[in-house]
Parts: structure tokens; sequence; C-alpha cells
């Protein structure tokens, strides 16, 4: 798995196993990852129209490991249920208010990009990764931690991570 395979049109096959359905992805098998960095982007599709839905673009790099970022988009701009994954995505990640409510899940990419580019969201420590239909790696699964200090956002800010 230490080489990424790149195609245009990526498919998902669902496959019966066990007791019930589940995708490829869940049968092959799977393997944790420490993150090293994550860099967070607004995402425009190619060739997409203006108004067309952007994505918060998540890159996550695990060292030598893969040769490329492994990416998820968070489709936080969509409806149906791309929005109401993202919105998942996002209430496992974002602190809480003063009175300790979550924060809302923002309906633009740029306004998501900023709350994580400041420390808003939890640090992803590890990725539980497997090579999906398409050949690309499937995120299946997040080690997450803690929130960033004042000095490891001064650092991501600064470009230094």
């Amino acid at each position: 798995m230490a080489t990424v395979k790149r195609k245009k049109k990526p498919s998902c096959k669902n496959v019966v196993i066990g007791d019930g359905l589940r995708t490829k992805e869940e049968s092959a098998p799977v393997e944790t990852f420490p993150v090293q960095s994550v860099r967070y982007s607004v995402h425009t599709k190619q060739g997409a129209k203006p108004d067309h839905p952007k994505t918060l673009r998540v890159d996550y790099t695990l060292g030598g490991v893969f040769d490329r970022p492994v990416s998820e988009w968070v489709c936080v701009e969509h409806k149906g249920f791309a929005r109401n994954k993202a919105e998942k995505w996002w209430y496992g990640r974002v602190a809480r208010d003063p009175e300790g409510k979550l924060y809302d899940c923002p309906f633009h990419a740029d306004q998501a990009k900023e709350i994580a580019r400041f420390g808003g969201l939890r640090k992803t420590l590890a990725l539980r990764v497997t090579e999906g239909s398409s050949g690309f790696p499937s995120i299946v699964g997040y080690e997450l931690g803690g929130f960033m200090t004042e000095e490891e956002v001064g650092n991501y800010l600064d470009g230094k991570v």
C-alpha cells in the first residue's frame, strides 16, 4: 500500500460480507498510520460552474508511507447525504462554545477552513486507511486528540508544520 494509483473515475462496489452489506473498502485490510501534518483548503471541482458547491479539502501527511497526502473532501456546502456526512465529520471534531454547546457546522468551505486553521477542530493523530476500490487510499477511521495550543496554531499559520 506504499504507492497511490491515479484513476479518473473512482467507483465504490458493495459486497455482502458476514451479517450485512459493506463496501469493498471495509473488507480490505486496514492499517493505522500516525499523522505528521494536516492541511485544510477550499476545493473547487475541476470544470465546475462558479455556483457549484465547494468543499473543505483535508490533506493528511503520513510520512514516507505514501507518495502524496491522503485526502478527503468535507462537503459543507452540499445538501442531503453529503451535507449530513459533513456535519457528522464536523461535530466529531469541533470545539464547544463557552456554554458547552458545539459550534455549528458552517455552510461555507472558506469558513470551515478558517475555523480549522485557527485551532477550532481537534487534532487528527492517526488515520485508519485501506486501499479503496478506486486504487486511492480510503480513510475508514480516525484517532483524534485535543485542540491545538496557541503555539501550534502559530506554527501552523507560519508554515512550520
